[in-house]
C-alpha cells in the first residue's frame, strides 16, 4: 500500500472470514488479534460491508473497539432504503498525543452515491496503550436486514 505523507505503512492483522449479524443492539462482528500497534503509530482499519434488505425500511451501523476501548459506537452508513446495499468504512486514529486526541477520522464508500451518513468517531477515545485487539462492532435497524464484513484489514501506520 502506497500512502502520500505516509512514511510506512505496515499490516497488523485481518479477519478474511464473513461475519454477519441481524442483531438490533451493538454486537462483536469480528475480533482482530494484531501484530502490536505502539501509541506512536496511528491505526488504519479498512471494512469492507454489505447490506441485505429484509423488507421495511432498515440502515445499518459499524463501530470499532481498541483493546476495551470504544472508539466509535456503532454508526450510520448506510440509507434506510428497503434495498441492498455495499461499501466500505476506512477509518484512520492517529497516534496518541495528550494535546491531539481528537483527530480519528471517518471515510466511507457505497454501491450508491446518493447515500449521505454522518461521522461517528469519539474524539477522546484512542486508548494510551499498545493496541494488540481491534474489534468490529455492528447493528441493524430492524431484524429483518442483515449487515455483513468480510476481508477487514488492519494496518500500522508510522508517523509523518
Amino acid at each position: 500500500m502506497i500512502g502520500v505523507g505516509y512514511s510506512g505503512v505496515t499490516f497488523a492483522g485481518s479477519d478474511t472470514t464473513e461475519r454477519t449479524t441481524q442483531s438490533t443492539t451493538s454486537f462483536a462482528l469480528s475480533t482482530i488479534t494484531v501484530t502490536s500497534i505502539p501509541v506512536t503509530s496511528g491505526i488504519e482499519i479498512l471494512v469492507p460491508w454489505r447490506k441485505l434488505s429484509g423488507g421495511g425500511n432498515n440502515s445499518v451501523s459499524i463501530g470499532v473497539t481498541l483493546n476495551a476501548t470504544v472508539v466509535t459506537a456503532p454508526g450510520l452508513i448506510s440509507d434506510t432504503l428497503n434495498e441492498n446495499r455495499t461499501g466500505f468504512v476506512r477509518i484512520y486514529i492517529p497516534p496518541y498525543d495528550t494535546v491531539y486526541v481528537g483527530g480519528q477520522g471517518l471515510s466511507h464508500g457505497t454501491g450508491n452515491a446518493a447515500v449521505i451518513v454522518g461521522g461517528m468517531i469519539d474524539p477522546n477515545a484512542r486508548p494510551n496503550a499498545a493496541v494488540t485487539t481491534v474489534i468490529i462492532t455492528a447493528l441493524v435497524s430492524n431484524a429483518a436486514a442483515t449487515i455483513s464484513i468480510k476481508n477487514v484489514i488492519v494496518n500500522a501506520v508510522a508517523g509523518v
